[in-house]
């Protein structure tokens, strides 16, 4: 039950951190500084609106995490073409890039790797508020423990505990325990959950925990931090810098106008003073008094609303380390030649400190799935990733050939391409394909001349 309640206890933990984080990437904002004003201008017209910038921020970073494949360390071929194998099947060209988008949203992330009914190693990429771990005290980076928690169709809770050599499995007995977030669930509401056919505890012969934590932006061992933290308060500023435009625009869309020296009536029934003249476009304001005077009151100048949200927008890609023209919506934000280079400098540093982190993680991840598959890397795994940088075509192709001219394999040169293990292996089986043709060709060609030869 201790563990239990850990499982609980930590999942309870950051549920509300997550839910916030989500909620402002898909545009779902608090709206914190709205007025009163606007309210009443609005109502609930308005209510969800909001400028969004969040899901910017965490894409710019995800779109540039790009895993192309994994290579063993020793050389082996036939681990790499199984690691390959293993990422198609698993359809981890997608679904790498939800974990991702799921880490820098959230700040965790988690995959779960088991073989399934045919023995087949399966990944299995899951939310942040389903899963939580704990690390080794004396070994920073081990897990010595992993929980999932999740709502069955039946509407029972399920629970799984994992341990290097066994794995618990819990259920709720009736359906609707602790109904909704599964925040209100104890340790008392959960029984074992055995499997036909499966013992209690399963065993796990792998001696690892079998499930993976991809932590943002944190130190090893510790949980993450959303790429949101820092521009969720910036959002609610932009946001209302945004609202009291509207407002300000919804009064001044007909001009205010002023009438001195006019005596006004009262409303017998409401005691306020009745308007004097009905407004529209097809009327004339006259009276009779001499010392009546009318005027207009001044435009509010919408462009200070304007500088106000570029003031955001510019600290907002400050925070985040997101280059300005990802975030300015005018032409003039736009960089170019080496002033591109320049603004991408922070964002590249960023990606590839995430690619040096979750790649270690992935690395651990195809280890263990090969190991199920009864193919173990006997050195290792390295991940490679796509070249985040923007890439000048040209440039490139020029780099590729000193490079290869310096000695470096057509394998590594085509990775650096952008192209993937899986597309190298095909490039590889179309040249020798080619080859053996070229070569029946050269052959033929060859008898034919000398049977000429012999007949002349």
């Amino acid at each position: 039950m201790d563990d239990l309640t850990w499982a609980l206890e930590g999942l309870r933990a950051r549920q509300l951190d997550y839910a916030t984080a989500g909620d402002y990437y898909y545009g779902r904002h608090r709206l914190a500084f709205a007025t009163e004003k606007f309210r009443s201008a609005f109502g609930t017209l308005l209510r969800a609106f909001a400028d969004n910038l969040c899901a910017v921020v965490v894409d710019t970073v995800a779109d540039r995490l790009q895993v192309t494949g994994f290579a063993d360390e020793e050389g082996d071929a036939a681990v790499s073409a199984e690691a390959a194998a293993l990422w198609r099947v698993n359809r981890m060209d997608r679904r790498s890039g939800e974990v991702h988008s799921e880490a820098l949203r959230c700040g965790d992330a988690y995959v779960i790797v088991w073989p399934d009914a045919t023995g087949t190693a399966r990944l299995y990429p899951q939310a942040a508020t389903a899963c939580t771990v704990q690390y080794n005290d004396e070994t920073p980076g081990q897990i010595v423990k992993g929980a999932k928690l999740w709502l069955t169709a039946a509407k029972r809770w399920r629970l799984n505990l994992y341990y290097p050599d066994r794995i618990e499995k819990y259920a709720t007995l009736t359906a609707g325990d602790g109904a909704g977030s599964g925040m209100s669930l104890t340790d008392s509401m959960f029984w074992e959950f055995e499997t036909l056919g499966e013992a209690w505890p399963l065993a796990n012969p792998y001696e690892r925990v079998p499930i993976f934590h991809f932590a943002n932006d944190a130190p090893m061992g510790a949980f993450g931090r959303s790429e949101l933290a820092d521009v969720m308060p910036l959002q609610d500023g932009l946001n209302k810098s945004v609202t009291d435009m509207l407002v300000a625009m919804e009064f001044m869309a007909l001009p205010q106008r002023w009438v001195t020296g006019l005596e006004v009536e009262i409303d017998e029934q409401t005691g306020k003073p009745k308007a004097p003249f009905t407004p529209g476009a097809d009327r004339v304001w006259a009276v009779g008094a001499p010392d009546a005077q009318f005027g207009q009151f001044q435009q509010a100048d919408l462009q200070q609303f304007v500088t106000v949200q570029e003031a955001f927008r510019v600290e907002i890609a400050r925070v985040s380390r997101t280059p300005l023209h990802h975030l300015m919506p005018t032409a003039s934000a736009f960089p170019s030649g080496e002033a591109m280079k320049t603004a991408e400098q922070p964002l590249l540093a960023k990606v590839r400190d995430r690619q040096i982190a979750w790649g270690n993680v992935w690395e651990d991840v195809l280890t263990l799935a090969l190991t199920m598959s009864g193919i173990p890397p006997a050195g290792g795994l390295t991940c490679n990733w796509l070249d985040p940088a923007p890439r000048n075509e040209r440039a490139l192709v020029e780099t590729l050939v000193l490079k290869q001219q310096l000695g470096v394999s057509a394998a590594q040169l085509l990775r650096e391409a952008g192209y993937t293990d899986e597309q190298i292996a095909t490039f590889a089986q179309e040249r020798e394909t080619e080859q053996a043709a070229l070569g029946e060709q050269l052959l033929t060609a060859f008898d034919r001349g000398q049977g000429d030869k012999v007949t002349g």
